[in-house]
């Protein structure tokens, strides 16, 4: 047995412990999951405005509407306003 053996298992047993104190960002779950570079296009747009929460639920938002780009085409301006207005990304707001 190496030297260092012990010690490498100890630090894999921290490294293990702290990686679960963290989140996955959200693109990389989204990406994770669908494997669709437009719905990570899209997440990643979002995300580099809000914060991972408001991301994934506006993203979940967006993709009960909409799964390819000729979908996204298809909604009118104030549709898609709607589903973003939690972000900030319009002037007006609007209920829900």
């Amino acid at each position: 047995m190496d030297l260092y053996s012990n010690e490498i298992e100890q630090v894999y047993k921290i490294l293990r412990k702290e990686f679960k104190k963290h989140r996955m960002p959200v693109v990389d779950l989204i990406e994770a999951q669908t494997s669709d570079p437009f719905k990570i296009l899209i997440s990643t747009i979002l995300s580099a405005r809000t914060r991972d929460e408001t991301t994934a639920a506006a993203s979940t938002r967006l993709f009960e509407h909409v799964n390819t780009p000729s979908d996204l085409e298809t909604l009118s301006v104030p549709e898609i306003e709607r589903l973003y207005i939690l972000l900030g990304f319009t002037e007006k707001k609007r209920d829900i």
